[in-house]
């Protein structure tokens, strides 16, 4: 997984924004979840991620360029998040 640089804070409203723009493909992921507590992790770029509250982190990758956002769930907890939580 791509290394977290930050943790900033994140609020509902940002994360309602992503799911629009987003759309159809928000479907597949369960935005009900979040930890809103933790915050939202930089990446490199314009990428981010968020984590919910079982430890998935879910990756939003930005390309400005393309006007593109994709999001991706992991499978399994991320590390880093168990980590910084315990």
């Amino acid at each position: 997984m791509e290394e977290v640089k930050k943790i900033e804070s994140v609020t509902k409203d940002q994360v309602s924004s992503i799911v629009k723009c987003l759309g159809f493909g928000a479907m597949i992921i369960n935005w009900n979840d979040i930890d809103y507590e933790f915050g939202r992790g930089v990446l490199e770029g314009y990428d981010r991620c968020l984590w919910t509250k079982k430890g998935h982190r879910i990756t939003i990758a930005a390309d400005p360029r393309r006007q593109t956002i994709i999001a991706s769930e992991s499978k399994e907890p991320d590390e880093f998040y168990l980590s910084k939580k315990n």
